[in-house]
């Protein structure tokens, strides 16, 4: 006898899905109950680590701020021009932008106002300057100024363009110039 009746006598086909449909959902409980406590110990086993890593961080004492040792101080003191020189170091900024082929339109300088509590007897001077020339020009200028003098910050780049086809950029640069104030301070 072959085993083809008795598989219709059981139902046939349509009972197969519903066996292995069944058969699947008690594989996945048997699979679900026998890693639930693994997980759960992995999941204990991380907590721990991060309270622990949270513990060594709160014992750990708080890094000192990083304040220049005196000779470092004296140092930059050194490298900082006087203030008195301050008209030079512009006009040799605005030639520089001029020699990378740049039409100054506009330059604005003020002196900031000292900080309270200066540590170093500086004096920061504000410089704005309005330009106009090729992205590349623009961009080698800012490169070799910045490059040139470590005490020149550049603070803020403002590029415009008249239409959106236009090769030349209209640039608004301000700069910060650090200088050493001198007893007398040259305003």
């Amino acid at each position: 006898m072959s085993p083809l009746p008795v598989w219709r006598a059981a139902g046939g086909a349509r009972a197969l899905p519903w066996a292995l449909a069944v058969t699947a959902l008690l594989g996945a409980a048997a699979l679900a109950l026998g890693l639930t406590p693994r997980w759960q110990a992995d999941a204990a086993a991380a907590e721990q680590a991060v309270q622990a890593l949270a513990r060594r961080a709160a014992a750990r004492p708080a890094a000192p701020a990083a304040t220049p040792a005196p000779d470092d101080a004296q140092r930059l003191l050194q490298a900082l021009a006087p203030a008195a020189e301050a008209p030079a170091r512009v006009a040799a900024l605005l030639a520089l932008a001029r020699r990378h082929g740049l039409v100054v339109d506009s330059t604005r300088q003020a002196w900031a106002p000292p900080a309270a509590a200066a540590a170093l007897p500086l004096q920061r001077l504000q410089l704005v300057i309005g330009a106009r020339g090729g992205y590349i020009g623009l961009r080698s200028f800012v490169a070799e100024a910045l490059q040139h003098d470590d005490t020149l910050l550049l603070d803020q780049l403002r590029l415009s363009r008249a239409r959106p086809d236009a090769a030349e950029l209209g640039a608004e640069l301000h700069w910060s110039l650090l200088l050493r104030a001198d007893g007398g301070g040259a305003r």
